[in-house]
């Protein structure tokens, strides 16, 4: 199982392939479309931008993952046509908290 795949479709993301093919991975490349290569790039900056690539969005991910912001929450939707991902007014008050929590540590 990979991480935060109760929110993340990973396959969007990369070629998951079995142990048992890793002798035939370069087979399995070679047979990948540019299309695809395009597919899962986009999907990945995505994961990136949307989930990941900062401490706060990682524990919005968890969050998310655990049910504490599931049903509050609307789903983050992947569009390749937007340049970055729209957040609900729920997202910028956790992010707040964050924030506020995030100072007291300092």
């Amino acid at each position: 199982m990979l991480p935060f795949s109760e929110v993340l479709d990973w396959s969007k993301a990369a070629l998951i392939i079995d142990e048992k093919q890793l002798l035939q991975l370069p087979y399995i490349l070679r047979r990948v479309s540019s299309a695809k290569v395009l597919s899962l790039r986009l999907y990945t900056q995505f994961m990136w931008d949307t989930y990941l690539s900062s401490v706060r969005k990682i524990i919005l991910t968890t969050l998310e993952v655990c049910g504490v912001v599931a049903s509050t929450v609307e789903p983050r939707i992947f569009n390749p046509y937007l340049s970055k991902p729209q957040f609900n007014e729920i997202h910028k008050v956790f992010c707040c908290a964050l924030n506020r929590a995030h100072s007291y540590v300092h």
